[in-house]
This record gives structure tokens, C-alpha cells and sequence, in this order.
């Protein structure tokens, strides 16, 4: 309840300042307020940390939580605009289907699982620098897109033909 309603008293101020004091906490603490990211850190472990400098490592784990955090929105974008295809567009599921477009040059963008086969990847790719088709690799394995797609089995590529009332297109190319 308390994290709530530091995090909501965080979104009202905005990005004042990165270092926001909390004087209701049980431990003193600082709250380190980046754009789409909070963290609660100790007093003590940020006074030895300003001591010692920034250190490349602290700057690591930062900047990992920061793209985990851009990447899980980036992944739920693209989910929501892979729902809004399979709802009103036109799209083929598998690896022949993917390849039947591709060399009909019907395929406007093509989506592929991070698990796909090296040599159906590599294949899939040139057929769609030949067609000049954009690519996108999906962050989730082939079970991940198969969900995304709404569909009860693996996905291991897939190609849009129409994107319906979706801009991934737009926004994948």
C-alpha cells in the first residue's frame, strides 16, 4: 500500500528531481524516480556508492532495469497490435505460408520467434530482403507468439498481408 502511494505521489510530481526523500517510511529511504522506473534504495548503500564514485557496475544494473522495463512495453505493444491483426487483418501462420507470400511479394511484414531454426531464419530473411519486406524478431519464443496470435499452438513465423485496423507496419518498419 505505502509502495502505491509513493508511486502515485512520484506520477503527480513528475520528474522534478531524482532523488525524492520519503518521511513516512519505516527506513529512511530514497527513492530513485527515472521516467518508467522506481526503485527503493537504502540510505546507507547510496551514501558508500556517492562515496566511491558511480560505479560501472551500479550504472549496469541500472541501465538493464531501465531496458527490462522498455522491453516488457515494447513486448505488450507489440501483442496488442499482433491481437488487433488476427481480429481484422489478413495474415499466414508457418514457415511454407510465410515463404508462398514472400515469393508472391504479398507480405507486407514479417514476424519471426527468437527459437526459429537458424536456416529457416536465415532463409526467411533473405526471401524478404529479395521481396523488400521488413523483418521483426520477436522477443518471446515460438509457444509466446503462438499466444500472442491467439492461437492454442507454436508460431514460429508469420507474415502479414493486410494489418487491418493495426499500424504495426508503421511502427515494425
Amino acid at each position: 500500500m505505502e509502495e502505491k502511494r509513493l508511486a502515485r505521489s512520484l506520477q503527480a510530481r513528475g520528474p522534478g528531481g531524482p532523488w525524492i526523500h520519503d518521511n513516512r517510511a519505516k527506513l529512511k529511504t530514497l527513492a530513485l524516480y527515472e521516467p518508467n522506473l522506481l526503485t527503493v534504495v537504502d540510505k546507507s548503500e547510496i551514501r558508500s556508492k556517492a562515496a566511491q564514485g558511480p560505479s560501472p557496475r551500479f550504472l549496469i544494473q541500472l541501465a538493464e532495469m531501465v531496458s527490462a522495463k522498455k522491453t516488457k512495453k515494447t513486448h505488450e505493444s507489440i501483442n496488442n497490435r499482433l491481437a488487433l491483426v488476427m481480429k481484422g487483418g489478413r495474415y499466414t501462420l508457418g514457415y511454407k505460408t510465410v515463404l508462398k507470400t514472400l515469393r508472391k511479394s504479398s507480405a507486407k511484414l514479417v514476424i519471426i520467434s527468437n527459437n526459429c531454426p537458424p536456416l529457416r531464419k536465415s532463409e526467411i530473411e533473405y526471401y524478404a530482403m529479395l521481396a523488400k519486406v521488413p523483418v521483426h524478431h520477436y522477443n518471446g519464443n515460438n509457444v509466446d507468439l503462438g499466444t500472442a496470435c491467439g492461437k492454442y499452438f507454436r508460431v514460429c513465423c508469420l507474415s502479414i498481408i493486410e494489418a487491418g485496423d493495426s499500424d504495426i507496419i508503421k511502427s515494425m518498419a
